[in-house]
């Protein structure tokens, strides 16, 4: 770039972060809890209050999924219809006995968590950048960061303030521009047809009319005969045959080998215009051909959600046949941090869910837990079987599934 730009903008480095270099928190920052007591504010409560929302559990809502005898052989003869081979007799034939409900219940349990990195980043170089030279940030847990919805996995990058550095591009060591490597600033390549002597070999050895003469037959013989490469070959043949009468004609020219044609890729010159610079140089583009970078520290802020779940199985049905069928959600808590859910004459669900709390308590140590969720789905069965008959079979599922593998 030009210097009177850069005296147009004084940027000295000294005007900013002189701690940039040794910046104390890289890497992956760990999260205590004395910190949350430092940050904690009227902002931060409110965030905390609106996480915060709970359905209890209610009764009647289990048991108005106990089947009647009824709606068991409705749901029973729905399955019959739906095989062309079963026998609606067994059905109008035998009573069905040992009806019981064996209700499957699923607990799952989602943590939201939210991890922070830090780590040197740059940019090119922009005069027009305005930062806070005096405003430091000695702590990345200190800048706030709210994510876009909870539950949802999320990646947010910014800067941390007060730690902006210029520095001279190491790329181009402040040039703006460095000489392309393929040409060497020459802004020209030597030619690969030709190597440089401007002539092809007419006949088996010359590439460019063999690769036109390949291209040609194949081409003609596919039935797409293209004229453009046609008229080449022929334009080839014409110089061959124009050089040969001129070189019979004057024998004692011996600059000129009589074999020899003009190369067609750089048309005698032994060169080509390289295509990988501009005259021989090219712009560098991590300082955007500025010369100098602009260094931070970068905040590299993880939202994460982590989900385990745990079915209570007392009817030993498959767990494919559960996770195929509707359920029902019964009991909803979401909260910064939970407790185990209590036992009710439902579920036993409290040892298990304090045993999944504590794990996720536990695993995310390093992060910051931001809510966290526990939900309860019901999945009704009913189980019975057939008088006399031994087969017994399962109704599962809010729309009413049958499991029947030894139907009679």
């Amino acid at each position: 770039m030009d210097s009177s730009i850069h005296s147009a903008y004084p940027l000295q480095t000294n005007f900013y972060s002189p701690n940039f270099k040794t910046y104390k928190h890289l890497g992956l920052v760990c999260y205590s809890e004395d910190l949350d007591k430092d940050f904690f504010d009227e902002i931060e409560a409110k965030n905390r209050s609106r996480i915060a929302s709970k359905i209890d559990l209610n009764n009647d809502e289990i048991l108005n999924e106990i089947l009647d005898e009824d709606e068991i052989k409705e749901s029973l003869e729905v399955f019959v219809n739906k095989h062309c081979f079963y026998r609606q007799k067994p059905l109008r034939k035998y009573s069905l006995n040992d009806l019981e409900s064996l209700n499957c219940y699923r607990y799952v349990i989602q943590t939201f968590t939210e991890t922070r990195k830090t780590s040197y980043a740059s940019e090119p170089y922009n005069p027009y950048y305005t930062d806070q030279p005096f405003s430091t940030c000695d702590n990345p847990w200190s800048v706030r960061v709210k994510p876009s919805r909870l539950f949802y996995d999320e990646t947010v990058r910014l800067e941390i303030p007060g730690t902006s550095h210029i520095e001279n591009c190491e790329v181009c060591q402040g040039e703006g521009s460095r000489t392309c490597g393929k040409c060497r600033g020459s802004a020209k390549k030597t030619c690969n047809i030709c190597k440089g002597s401007g002539y092809s070999d007419f006949g088996v050895d010359c590439p460019s009319y063999e690769s036109l003469k390949h291209n040609y037959n194949d081409q003609y013989n596919n039935g797409f005969e293209s004229y453009r490469t046609q008229y080449q070959i022929q334009s080839l043949r014409n110089q061959y045959y124009n050089y040969r009468s001129v070189y019979s004609a004057n024998s004692n020219n011996l600059s000129y080998p009589m074999d020899h044609i003009y190369c067609i890729q750089c048309n005698g010159k032994g060169f080509v215009t390289c295509r990988e610079c501009e005259d021989g140089e090219i712009l560098c583009r991590p300082c955007n051909s500025s010369g100098k970078v602009r260094w931070y520290v970068e905040l590299e802020v993880l939202f994460e959600n982590y989900e385990d779940e745990l079915i209570e199985n007392p009817s030993q049905i498959s767990e494919d046949l559960i996770f195929n069928c509707a359920s029902k959600q019964i009991y909803f808590e979401q909260k910064e941090k939970l407790k185990p859910i209590k036992d009710n004459d439902f579920f036993k669900l409290y040892k298990s869910s304090k045993t999944l709390i504590n794990t996720h308590l536990s695993k995310f140590s390093f992060s910051r837990i931001l809510a966290q969720r526990q939900i309860v789905y019901l999945i009704p069965v009913t189980s019975g079987c057939l008088q006399n008959r031994g087969q017994r079979f399962l109704i599962y599922g809010m729309e009413r599934k049958v499991h029947f593998p030894n139907y009679p």
